[in-house]
């Protein structure tokens, strides 16, 4: 090659990295968040050569509750960012992820929503029941007794405490199916007296 053949030949430029967002519709605190989806994520997106997480956080409203959490993966060039996106989806929904949850590529308006599972919240009232019941009954009992009920075996345990309310999460396939599960120890624990159970996700 010569001189001018060096000056004037053509260089390709280096392939863009594309970045995630992974926002997961989860109230779960960041060690469990690391346990349950950041883990097994990061292994295998190294195993399929997708490449790595960069970041990661769990966000709060204003009320300090905690509102979703969220993991940023760095895209390998060489691999097609829309490919890699099914990918992670696929892998997170065998781990089992709350619907409402989204990626999103940064600096990009295009959202993939996904999810399989769906949220159960339920209010314990900390207030108007008889001061008998706050003495005798256990929220740790309401816990174990729905997650027995529903067939969850995780450890995790989702809540957020208010003053005058504690408000209890769990998920599962179906909504519908786990309040029909724990409708008989509902409605007669007193401690789940006046509990307002509703859907969220």
């Amino acid at each position: 090659m010569n001189f001018l053949e060096k000056i004037f030949k053509k260089t390709e430029k280096p392939k863009q990295k594309d970045s995630i967002t992974i926002e997961i519709n989860d109230k779960i605190m960041p060690v469990d968040r690391w346990d349950l989806y950041e883990d097994p994520l990061e292994k295998y997106i190294e195993t399929e050569t997708i490449w790595e997480i960069v970041g990661s956080g769990t966000m709060q409203l204003s009320t300090w509750e905690l509102d979703y959490c969220d993991i940023n993966i760095e895209i390998n060039p060489e691999r097609n960012t829309q490919e890699s996106i099914k990918l992670i989806i696929k892998k997170l929904e065998t781990i089992g992820i709350p619907k409402w949850s989204k990626i999103r590529i940064d600096g990009q308006k295009e959202i993939v929503s996904f999810g399989n599972k769906e949220w159960l919240a339920i209010s314990l009232d900390w207030v108007n029941l008889d001061k008998v019941i706050y003495e005798t009954c256990d929220s740790n009992l309401v816990i174990s007794e729905i997650k027995k009920a529903i067939h969850d075996s995780s450890e995790i345990i989702r809540y957020w405490q208010w003053p005058k309310e504690t408000v209890l999460y769990f998920y599962a396939d179906s909504y519908e199916e786990m309040t029909r599960k724990i409708s008989e120890f509902i409605w007669s624990y007193p401690l789940c007296k006046w509990a307002k159970v509703e859907q969220i996700a």
